[in-house]
C-alpha cells in the first residue's frame, strides 16, 4: 500500500473514532530539549508497518504550556491497533532555562499509562534527561532514559533546510533497547507542508535482530 493511501486509511479511522491524544516532541525515537510553543498544539495520527509486523494505529495531541516562566508541555496519546484499545498515555516535558547559543536541557516522561493493567501488561513509563546542543546549522541531541527492566542511553542530530518556503528537517538517532541487548537507529524527515500540515517519516533498523519498519505520521497544528 503507498504512503498517501496509508494517510488516508489512518485519516477515515480517526475520524470514526472521534478523538486524538499525543506525546512529547523529539527526533524520531528519541526526545529532544525542544517543547511545544506556549499556547500551540498538534493533533497527530501515525502509524508504523514493515516485513512481518503487525501495522499500529495510534493518535495524539500534544500542547505547549509556560510553568514558572519557563516552557512546558504535555499531551496524550492513545494505541488502537494491534491489540487491545488503549485509553490514554500521559506525556510531559519540563525545559531549564537556556542561555542564547548554548546547550538546551529538559527532564520529561513519557508512556505513562494511568492504569496499573495497562502498565503491566504495555509496559512501565519510561523518564529521561537530554541535552540538546547547536553547532552551526546541525544540532545533536544526546540523553539517558530511565525505565523498569530498560534503561537506554539515546543519541540524536537533525538539520533542516527550506524547500519551498517551508521547513524540511532530516534527523537520525540511535537508542538502546531491549535492556541493552541492541540499538534501534532511525533516519528520516519532517516537512511543514504549510502553516497547518505537517509531515513525518522514518525508517527503523534494529542492530543485532528484527527488521526494519517504517513510520508515518500527519499533523495537524492550532492555536490556543
Amino acid at each position: 500500500m503507498c504512503l498517501v493511501a496509508r494517510f488516508v486509511l489512518i485519516l477515515s479511522g480517526i475520524l470514526i473514532a472521534n478523538t486524538a491524544y499525543a506525546s512529547r516532541s523529539g527526533l524520531n525515537k528519541v526526545p529532544n530539549a525542544d517543547t511545544s510553543v506556549p499556547r500551540s498544539g498538534v493533533v497527530q495520527i501515525y502509524s508504523s508497518f514493515g516485513e512481518n509486523r503487525a501495522t499500529s494505529f495510534l493518535t495524539r495531541v500534544r500542547g505547549g504550556f509556560t510553568l514558572a516562566e519557563q516552557k512546558f508541555e504535555a499531551g496524550l496519546d492513545s494505541r488502537w491497533a494491534p491489540g487491545a484499545q488503549v485509553a490514554a498515555f500521559l506525556n510531559a516535558k519540563y525545559a531549564f532555562p537556556r542561555r542564547v547559543g548554548g546547550p538546551a536541557f529538559a527532564l520529561g516522561i513519557a508512556g505513562l499509562a494511568p492504569e496499573s493493567r495497562d502498565r503491566a501488561r504495555l509496559g512501565q513509563p519510561q523518564s529521561y534527561a537530554v541535552a540538546t546542543l547547536p553547532v552551526g546549522r546541525a544540532r545533536f541531541h544526546a540523553g539517558y532514559a530511565l525505565q523498569r527492566r530498560n534503561e537506554a542511553a539515546f543519541v540524536g542530530f537533525d538539520r533542516a533546510w527550506q524547500v519551498a518556503a517551508r521547513p524540511l528537517t532530516l534527523r537520525a538517532d540511535v537508542i538502546q533497547i531491549q535492556n541493552h541487548a541492541q540499538w534501534l537507529a532511525s533516519i528520516g524527515f519532517t516537512y511543514r507542508a504549510s502553516q497547518r500540515v505537517g509531515l513525518e517519516l522514518w525508517q527503523s533498523f534494529p542492530t543485532e535482530r528484527g527488521r526494519p519498519y517504517t513510520t508515518a505520521k500527519l499533523g495537524l497544528n492550532f492555536a490556543y
